[in-house]
């Protein structure tokens, strides 16, 4: 399972909140709230609905001066204060608006500051979770800003562990609170917002999934209304009465349909149903449409923890929509979007099956729409005939051929990042002695054009926006470089 990962992740981090010299906090006006993202602005997950992990507006970081990036800020968030809540860690990915960062901690605290100086803006504590089940997790979900598809604010749309918020961008005030699955004790103790809100259309869509492997729900996507937090509708991926196929991972949504990747079933039951598989739902009713299921026996642990990228390429000389995933037994999967059950258009391994120890591949692929190429980070494979811990890929995404590859010093866990001349992939599991980074290339060549080094492993997907990096670390630091 996807939170096999996540839980074996947690480390306890003690240290004291640094901020960089002379931050103040500061205010913003409302005018400037109710502004829609800007083309230099990463305001989602994957910074879209297609999780195309792509920034093309902003040209500020280069192949020219990639190498050479200083840092210009940095902001240790604070520890936790209460017995059971989780230490600082930065696992959500930054979200970008309107000169503003939103992203929310382990222990909670969500906090938006200054993309310039750092500076905190506003910081609101949301819920983090139970420990009656399973250990609490705090906040790993990135945050959504849109406006409000009714009033025109601009709002951030912030998943807690168990509670969906939505927020003023301006002040941080409170406008509702949902639960994604149960609303009950048991229901806090259980659930787990692993997932990133996807916000379309006048709709949120969310994932529903176990806290821990040990105590398994009945997993799905559920429909809230964006202006009031109402639920809406629900598919579920198993029959009322069983439990598995969790849906770790966040949904991408292109017209009327919801793409989403499932987690692996019940190893105790005696049915898959929807597990192992990317499904294709109806928008507006949460209706299963299509769907296909990766071969693998009922207590296999190779689910998709990949969110799904939407992309068009040229297949058989006619421009047809695709969708593709990876999934923990190292494919890197592409489908025609309607017709998933048709089976993969193609197909790559890009590395070890998953285990323990390998994890296969847990990253959603990066899209290029310009130069026609997706980007592909994964786990321990062979490049050059050598064994690697990662690897990066350029893939000609109507093919799956592999347009250039490079291995990692690292395993990387979260998606890549471009910007339309660098590939950005952060390293989270290092081999003893070596110090986490963010890695650079060049998208055409794929020649490294530089590594950052972090105070911390990296789960979060680096981020670029408003002319610099961001980079969002373990140890609590988020960093921005720039030129």
């Amino acid at each position: 399972m996807f939170c096999r990962l996540r839980v074996r992740l947690l480390v306890v981090c003690a240290a004291a909140v640094l901020v960089a010299t002379g931050l103040a906090q500061v205010a913003t006006s409302p005018a400037r709230a109710a502004a829609t993202a800007s083309g230099t602005d990463w305001p989602a997950y994957e910074r879209n609905v297609g999780h195309s992990s792509g920034m093309f507006g902003d040209t500020a970081v280069t192949t020219g001066n990639a190498g050479s990036l200083r840092e210009r800020w940095h902001y240790l968030v604070a520890d936790s204060t209460k017995a059971g809540q989780p230490h600082r860690r930065l696992d959500a990915s930054p979200t970008v608006v309107n000169g503003r960062i939103y992203i929310g901690s382990r222990t909670g605290m969500f906090y938006v500051f200054d993309t310039a100086t750092g500076a905190v803006v506003w910081q609101k504590q949301l819920d983090y979770g139970s420990n009656t089940y399973c250990a609490a997790k705090g906040i790993v979900g990135t945050a959504t800003v849109e406006p409000d598809p009714v009033t025109g604010v601009l709002t951030v749309y912030a998943p807690g562990a168990h509670f969906m918020y939505a927020l003023a961008a301006a002040t941080g005030a409170q406008k509702w609170k949902t639960a994604i699955g149960p609303n009950t004790t048991a229901g806090n103790g259980l659930y787990f917002n692993w997932s990133s809100p996807s916000v379309s259309g006048g709709h949120i869509y969310m994932g529903l999934a176990a806290n821990c492997e040990s105590h398994l729900i009945r997993g799905g996507v559920v429909s809230l209304n964006q202006h009031t937090g109402a639920v809406e509708h629900t598919y579920y991926a198993v029959p009322a009465g069983k439990v598995g196929a969790s849906v770790w991972s966040s949904e991408a949504v292109g017209g009327a349909s919801v793409f989403a990747t499932t987690g692996n079933p019940d190893p105790a039951g005696s049915t898959i149903d929807d597990a192992y598989s990317i499904v294709r739902l109806t928008g507006s009713t949460m209706a299963r449409q299509d769907k296909w299921t990766v071969p693998a026996r009922q207590a296999d642990d190779l689910d998709f923890g990949s969110s799904p990228t939407l992309f068009s390429a040229q297949v058989g000389g006619a421009t047809t929509k695709l969708v593709t995933a990876c999934n923990k037994n190292g494919v890197l999967y592409a489908w025609r979007r309607d017709q998933l059950a048709a089976g993969p258009v193609w197909s790559r391994q890009v590395s070890v099956s998953g285990s323990p120890t390998a994890l296969g591949c847990m990253a959603s692929p990066a899209l290029d729409y310009q130069m026609h190429r997706l980007f592909v980070a994964a786990n321990k494979t062979t490049i050059a005939g050598n064994v690697v811990p990662g690897g990066l890929r350029s893939i000609d995404p109507a093919t799956g051929v592999v347009q250039w590859e490079r291995g990692l010093p690292c395993m990387p866990v979260g998606s890549p990042t471009l910007n339309g001349q660098v590939v950005a992939v952060a390293m989270f599991g290092c081999p003893a002695g070596v110090t986490p980074t963010v890695e650079l290339f060049d998208e055409t060549t794929g020649n490294r054009l530089g590594s950052i080094p972090a105070p911390g492993s990296i789960f979060a997907q680096p981020v670029f926006a408003a002319g610099q990096l961001f980079v969002a670390s373990e140890d609590g630091t988020l960093t921005a470089y720039g030129p």
